[in-house]
């Protein structure tokens, strides 16, 4: 919860690794400035980032608005969602992953619990999250070895992978 100089509810992410590796720390780099870019009312924008902590130990952070909803699957099933609400619902998550395309970011981890739903079936609220291993298709962006996916790494959730990214085809992952 931030105080000051605005009182809101935050949600704020943070590499607890007391010593990540120079490819974690750089990802999580990477994933704000990835969000800082992003602007889609179905991507949750970043609001602040930083380090806290001593010099030497700082622990890198970024801060969102506080999404108040639930995973798609939950919230459809709480609802009792009818198809059509359901198809709704996926057409407002496609549209914020295209809005990604267009900035050549593609997410690379889809899955229930990074499509936070709010609101009701009568307006549904889709919130796109946790972009930490997204790919960047432009490779002006992608500024180092640290940076990009490993050949023979699996990067995502296994049961909602594309068949590119399953094969370890990662130069076929598009949008």
């Amino acid at each position: 919860r931030q105080h000051e100089p605005v009182r809101r509810d935050l949600a704020v992410k943070i590499l607890i690794d007391p010593a990540p590796s120079a490819n974690v720390a750089a990802r999580f780099a990477r994933e704000r400035a990835l969000v800082a870019r992003l602007r889609h009312p179905g991507i949750v924008p970043l609001i602040d980032a930083g380090e806290a902590g001593p010099p030497g130990a700082a622990v890198p952070w970024f801060a969102m608005p506080l999404v108040d909803g639930e995973s798609v699957d939950r919230w459809c099933d709480r609802h009792g969602a009818s198809r059509a609400v359901r198809l709704r619902v996926i057409e407002l998550a496609a549209r914020a992953v295209a809005a990604a395309h267009a900035l050549g970011i593609v997410h690379r981890d889809l899955k229930p619990g990074n499509i936070l739903v709010a609101g009701t079936p009568d307006d549904p609220q889709v919130h796109v999250i946790d972009f930490g291993v997204a790919k960047l298709l432009d490779p002006e962006f992608e500024t180092g070895d640290a940076l990009s996916t490993r050949v023979g790494g699996i990067v995502g959730t296994p049961e909602y992978m594309s068949p590119e990214q399953a094969n370890l085809d990662a130069a076929r992952v598009g949008p």
